[in-house]
């Protein structure tokens, strides 16, 4: 009998869901070249990357950080460029972009492009450039760069667009000598520290633009993409919870039918970062990427007319045109402060209707809309009507949007003459960050004798208050007013009072945060007066210099290391086997690729997450407490009505179902618990581990757990100082260390530098690209096989046959690689493989538990903070 879901029996007023669901029936993603039906258990909330390693089994894209910040995800997505008539390949992250958003698409993976047997000339050329090292990232930056790079591509292409991915261990001087090594103008370099080329006869010498000028060119081939969608466009379909609509009035009459339970989506950068750290799931899920008159830009002659779903890449693409024609400064300003909006990956993928609609305070393209003078046209299934982007914000997080309503176009207007706009953003890393403040600011000048007067202002400001911050007394008080020094002084002085904040500002930092504000209209004063040639002192032309419109600086390095032509002292025995034999090469001393780096440039260096699932395997998510106190209590009863809930454990099940099993752990001395009892001694600790049918369903019923903490009394410590002010130490690890005795008059010797006060060192996380993994598979004498991506093997083995109530001998522990520990897998990875083997013990079924970012490091802690004083003040 077939089961009957929620949706078969829905009915929309005015939307023909008959014909959407047949298309559905037929939908397919192309995956390399062959077509994939997703099959009912892929919904609208399955991640790309999701589909592609449990239904196609392709592994090669990896789960980093699960937000789109890392890249280790990304994959390459084809479609018909109708306009070129030619595909067109975007990089995107994997991690965000939802399954069904790629159906009639082309998704090629790190495995569709090339085999270590046969690699694609960018596999090649990174594994040749030493580009990989424990390799967890290099898939992800194998598609970024063959989704860049083409026979046409600049290395000022590559400096400017490839963003998007991390690399925790290799360095980035390889991978970007690798992407330069491929473009067209290569051989043209000459970027590197001048410390000559080729080494000399005692040092071997390697500098980026040597690398990229002595690589041999290659010819790249086009990206695959299948005949069968050459010349075709996405369809409308449903399936499932997903939806994508035919246009407009489709979309809207969807939104007001299921209301708060429909959400739009376009990118998912927002709705899966929901999904994924706050448990926030939907009914239904609309895409708005196949309705052509919300992807569509269309210049004229008022401006710019941009589609609520256009990418921001293609936004960005249309504002570097227009910039430099006659009214261009609007553009110019959005073009600039688009090349720092995250990253490459992620504006391929994402839109200005989703930017505004979500209405972040921090936004970058929000206070530059409102700044520009910007009309959005917002549209209902009956009718559209067009409203400022300067009074669109009514709040934190709120927009002047219906619940049926969409933002259709965004009407950016050409600047008129003697208007100058400049975008400005300070962020605490360049690329790929939020803003701690950003800015857009405006002045129309009218010529008036030999100067000028200001005729109209706006400045727009973001990460100021809940909403974007519209400046109106600063700007009103300059109109009529001339542009001058003593204009300047007293507007910066306006603005400072107009932008001052609480000492208790949410976000903190209310001083800086104002100074900056006030420090943009200076840079912005000082930029047009140099434009106008107007007299600035030398000492305050750099004042108009500002990153967000300057080239990116260019990546470059350069490495000596000496040559071995006699053997090092102790080795002399072993030279002539370790550095030369006979008439061979040298071997120590010279650079060797790397033995995997091909396997793992193409994918198929497998990790403990990659490892095929044994039938009948389960997936485990663990409970955590959200504070630090004595546990009151776990409520599992809401778990239990999870589809697909298997189990939760806790140490008391444990305790019941596996006889001799102990709860104790710990690296050296066991002084913390597998499982929390009786006190969570941290946010993060585990008080449990919940078991599903499937992932979704594990993660589900674990935060569906209650934990029930009492408040500790009294507070706990979450500082060193707090902890030095409640005498909290650890006794036993308690210890002194004291320098060699100080002679009578030693510190008043001639010279000497006295230096007195205090250190600190803050926290640091481990930041592995790969979170811990395990799986867990029973054997038929009662023990254990363990796969877990650990640096402790051995003790992994003893912790979990300790808490198993096993003998040694019945656990086997393995790994074959890691994606990055750096420290933080020797003990920290124990834990969470014996809270699944426990999982797996009980079941008697193989387990799996794969930690979701915020998980581990919530989970796992950092190296804690350091704070080192004087005692006597000398």
């Amino acid at each position: 009998m077939k089961t009957v879901l929620a949706y078969d029996e829905d009915t929309v007023p005015g939307v023909d869901v008959q014909t959407y669901d047949a298309r559905g029936q037929a939908a397919v993603v192309y995956v390399n070249g062959k077509p994939v039906r997703p099959s009912e258990a892929i919904t609208g909330a399955t991640t790309l990357l999701d589909f592609l390693r449990s239904e196609c089994g392709l592994t090669g894209a990896k789960l980093g950080c699960g937000e789109g910040g890392c890249g280790a995800c990304t994959v390459i997505v084809g479609d018909w460029d109708r306009a070129a008539n030619a595909p067109r390949h975007r990089s995107v992250n994997g991690c965000l972009a939802p399954a069904l958003s790629c159906v009639g698409l082309h998704v090629t993976t790190v495995e569709g492009l090339g085999t270590a047997a046969a690699p694609h000339p960018v596999q090649k050329r990174i594994a040749d450039c030493h580009g990989s090292q424990c390799g967890f990232c290099t898939p992800g930056i194998v598609a970024a760069v063959a989704a860049l790079v083409d026979n046409e591509t600049t290395v000022a292409d590559v400096e400017e667009h490839l963003d998007g991915n991390l690399c925790r261990c290799t360095g980035y001087r390889p991978l970007w000598d690798a992407a330069k090594s491929l473009c067209a103008d290569a051989r043209e370099q000459k970027c590197g520290p001048k410390l000559g080329e080729g080494g000399d006869e005692t040092h071997h010498h390697c500098e980026t633009g040597a690398k990229c000028r002595s690589a041999p060119a290659v010819d790249l081939p086009p990206l695959p993409f299948p005949d069968a969608l050459r010349g075709t466009k996405p369809e409308a379909f449903r399936r499932g919870d997903f939806w994508r609509p035919a246009s407009t009035r489709d979309a809207c009459l969807l939104k007001k039918h299921y209301g708060g339970a429909a959400r739009f989506v376009v990118g998912c950068s927002e709705v899966a970062i929901e999904q994924r750290f706050r448990g926030r799931f939907h009914r239904q899920y609309v895409s708005l990427q196949g309705v052509p008159s919300l992807c569509d830009i269309e210049k004229n002659e008022n401006g710019l007319d941009v589609g609520g779903a256009a990418s921001l890449s293609d936004v960005q693409r249309h504002c570097e045109a227009l910039a430099e024609e006659p009214g261009g400064a609007p553009f110019a300003a959005a073009a600039h402060l688009l090349r720092w909006f995250a990253s490459t990956q992620i504006r391929n993928g994402a839109c200005l209707g989703g930017n505004l609609a979500t209405a972040s305070p921090i936004s970058d393209m929000n206070p530059l809309l409102a700044a520009c003078r910007a009309d959005l046209v917002l549209r209902s299934a009956e009718g559209s009507r067009t409203v400022p982007a300067k009074t669109f914000f009514v709040g934190y997080r709120a927009t002047r949007l219906e619940p049926d309503e969409l933002v259709e176009t965004i009407k950016l207007p050409k600047g008129r003459p003697f208007e100058f706009v400049k975008a400005y953003k300070q962020s605490r890393r360049r690329e790929d960050d939020i803003a701690i403040v950003t800015g857009t600011l405006r002045v129309l000048l009218k010529k008036v004798d030999a100067g000028y007067v200001v005729e109209d202002a706006c400045f727009a400001f973001g990460g100021l208050a809940a909403t974007v911050k519209i400046c109106d007394a600063a700007a009103s008080a300059l109109l009529g007013k001339p542009w001058s020094d003593e204009t300047r002084d007293a507007s910066v002085a306006n603005l400072a009072d107009e932008v001052r904040l609480a000492a208790e500002a949410p976000g903190g930092q209310p001083e800086y945060r104002a100074a900056l504000a006030s420090s943009f209209l200076k840079k912005f004063w000082t930029a047009v007066d140099l434009e106008l040639g107007r007299p600035v002192a030398e000492t305050e032309k750099s004042a108009a210099l500002s990153f967000v419109d300057a080239p990116k600086p260019t990546t470059r390095g350069a490495q000596r290391w000496p040559v071995l032509d006699a053997p090092a002292k102790g080795l002399e025995k072993s030279y002539a086997t370790l550095h030369k034999k006979d008439d061979a090469p040298l071997v120590a001393g010279n650079s060797a690729k790397h033995q995997a780096g091909l396997r793992q440039c193409t994918g198929e260096a497998e990790y403990a997450d990659d490892a095929p699932l044994p039938p009948g395997t389960k997936h485990a998510c663990l409970v955590l407490a959200k504070k630090a106190g004595r546990i009151l209590g776990v409520d599992t009863s809401k778990a239990s009505e999870i589809p697909g809930f298997v189990a939760v454990y806790g140490w008391d099940e444990v305790e019941r179902g596996l006889p001799g099993a102990k709860n104790d752990l710990g690296a050296i001395v066991h002084d913390e618990e597998c499982f929390a009892t009786r006190e969570a001694t941290f946010p993060g600790s585990v008080v449990a581990v919940a078991v599903g049918d499937n992932p979704e369903a594990a993660k589900r019923a674990a935060l569906a757990c209650v934990v029930s903490v009492a408040e500790p009394t009294p507070a706990a410590p979450c500082s060193i100082d707090a902890a030095i002010a409640q005498q909290s130490f650890y006794e036993d690890t308690r210890h002194e260390a004291t320098s060699r005795e100080w002679t009578d008059g030693a510190l008043d010797a001639a010279g000497l530098v006295r230096v007195s006060g205090e250190v600190r060192v803050g926290a640091q996380e481990h930041f592995y690209l790969e979170c811990n993994t395990t799986l867990c598979v029973p054997q038929d004498d009662g023990g254990l096989d363990i796969l877990s991506s650990t640096q402790a093997v051995a003790k992994t083995q003893a912790c979990a046959a300790h808490v198993c109530g096993l003998p040694m001998h019945k656990v086997v522990a393995r790994v074959k690689r890691m994606g990055g520990g750096f420290g933080g897998k020797e003990s920290r990875s124990v834990f969470a493989a014996c809270a699944c083997a426990a999982a797996s013990k009980l079941l008697n079924v193989p387990v799996r538990l794969s930690l979701e970012r915020d998980v581990d490091m919530r989970a796992t802690g950092m190296r804690p903070p350091v704070v080192g004083a004087d005692a006597g003040g000398g």
